[in-house]
């Protein structure tokens, strides 16, 4: 399965260089294509999609997220594109 990034972006890094991400994806299935939303982690060593879910420490940082997504135009309004 080949997951296509859409949108993205990070928070602030933490002391040890992790940041989480937002990303909207397009989800290649079976019976079509599916998009949504992800948390993932990155670190200098590159992404950690091997965490599975994504161990999201505070609502804090969700939220914070998710209005940096908002204010660059993409939060919510991609659902109703049809990507």
């Amino acid at each position: 399965m080949r997951i296509k990034v859409l949108n993205e972006l990070w928070s602030a890094p933490k002391r040890n260089g992790a940041q989480l991400g937002l990303q909207w994806c397009r989800y290649p299935f079976e019976g079509g294509a599916h998009c949504g939303y992800c948390f993932i982690w990155r670190s200098q060593r590159g992404l950690h999609p091997d965490r599975g879910q994504a161990y999201i420490p505070k609502r804090g940082v969700m939220l914070e997220l998710m209005q940096k997504a908002s204010k660059a135009g993409w939060f919510g309004v991609v659902e109703h594109q049809g990507s």
